[in-house]
């Protein structure tokens, strides 16, 4: 997938400043839109939650507090120490 342009950023930065920060609503409309299924982002990888928690600490200059990022994974569905089974987690589509 390719970069989105700055007017696709620009329309994204507005939905969030409109539903004043709440992630859940815009969210909701991103994944509902043409962007998320378009054919620009079809084969794209979605990240797990273990690749979202510890990439954000990553992206923000962090270190990651495990204590942390322990609950939060499990909160996400992800609780490291307890796989569903030995194979671990199965992947999304």
């Amino acid at each position: 997938m390719s970069r989105p342009s700055e007017e696709v950023i620009g329309e994204l930065a507005g939905r969030i400043r409109k539903h004043d920060y709440h992630m859940t609503p815009v969210l909701r409309e991103l994944f509902g839109s043409q962007l998320f299924f378009g054919s620009d982002a079809r084969g794209s990888l979605v990240k797990g939650p273990l690749d979202y928690v510890l990439g954000s600490f990553r992206a923000l200059g962090g270190n990651a507090n495990l204590n942390t990022a322990m609950g939060l994974l499990a909160e996400l569905g992800q609780d490291v120490f307890m796989p569903p089974t030995v194979k671990g987690w199965d992947g999304g589509r």
